[in-house]
């Protein structure tokens, strides 16, 4: 009898490890900002020679620049657990001094709503971002199209085709 107990137990344990190893890796993020910054953040995806998003310690760094713009070539699914969502994460938003030590964290009732989606021009994807406030959560920025190609404009980067997740 007590033999037959530990095999179910043991069989039953492996199941679970089984489970818990085979389960897709979820990322944290970090959102860091530069100190005092408030407005719409801008985290633009598939831009040629931007740099990768780095992941650390199981989490996703996002740096924005001074104008709360963020560019980098990495697809706007990276870290996600699947193809279809992003699974479970925590998000942790926070000051940035110039030599990038995080100084202060912004709590989460001053981060507004995250959209994520693409600008289109005759059927074609022109731009991948996401988009949000830092400071006053009932700011909307998702409809904010052109502030943010002005802002694109002004460092010479170029809105054209973006690269599928096939490409």
């Amino acid at each position: 009898m007590k033999k037959g107990r530990m095999i179910f137990i043991s069989v039953i344990l492996g199941i679970v490890i089984y489970y818990i190893w085979s389960q897709p890796i979820s990322y944290d993020r970090a959102y860091a900002f530069p100190e005092g910054f408030r407005g719409c953040a801008y985290i633009v995806y598939h831009v040629e020679d931007a740099p990768p998003l780095e992941i650390k310690h199981f989490t996703i760094l996002y740096e924005f620049d001074e104008d709360g713009i963020l560019l980098t070539s990495s697809p706007e699914d990276f870290g996600w657990e699947g193809k279809k969502h992003s699974g479970w994460y925590k998000s942790e938003f926070y000051y940035v001094d110039e030599n990038g030590k995080k100084v202060q964290d912004i709590p989460q009732d001053m981060i507004g709503f995250h959209a994520l989606g693409s600008y289109e021009k005759e059927g074609e994807t022109m731009l991948t971002r996401e988009t949000f406030s830092v400071g006053d959560p009932d700011v909307l920025c998702d409809t904010n199209y052109d502030d943010l190609l002005k802002k694109l404009e002004k460092r010479n980067i170029k809105v054209g085709k973006a690269k599928s997740k096939e490409e």
